[in-house]
C-alpha cells in the first residue's frame, strides 16, 4: 500500500484506474442505497487535491446517486466521504472486483 503523498508525486496518468471506476459503478449509492446510475464521485473539499482542473485519483471515488452527488458538491463537509470510500472498497474487495492495494483514505 503506497503512501498518499508519494502517490500524488506520480505522473497524472498513474492516478487513473478504469477497473476501479467500473467496479464502483456496480455499487448502490453510499448514502441512500439507491441503485447506482451516476458517474463515480471523486472525493472533494478536504484539501487532498488543490488547484484548478485537479481531481482526486480514481481510487478516491465512491458511488453516489445524482441527488447525493449534487448534495456532496454543494456541501462536502456534511458527508463522510472517507468512510464512503472505505465502505465501497471493503465491498469491492470482498466481491473480488478489486485488490486491496490502494492507500488508505485519511
Amino acid at each position: 500500500m503506497a503512501d498518499i503523498k508519494t502517490y500524488f508525486k506520480q505522473p497524472k496518468g498513474w492516478r487513473k484506474d478504469k477497473k476501479y471506476l467500473e467496479a464502483v459503478k456496480t455499487l448502490p449509492c453510499a448514502v441512500c442505497g439507491t441503485p447506482f446510475t451516476d458517474p463515480p464521485h471523486h472525493r472533494i473539499g478536504d484539501g487532498i487535491v488543490k488547484g484548478m482542473g485537479q481531481k482526486a485519483p480514481d481510487f478516491e471515488s465512491m458511488p453516489l446517486c445524482r441527488t447525493h452527488h449534487t448534495a456532496v458538491h454543494d456541501n462536502p463537509h456534511n458527508f463522510d466521504q472517507v468512510q464512503y470510500i472505505k465502505d465501497a472498497r471493503k465491498i469491492l474487495v470482498n466481491k473480488g472486483l478489486i485488490e486491496d492495494v490502494y492507500p488508505e483514505p485519511k
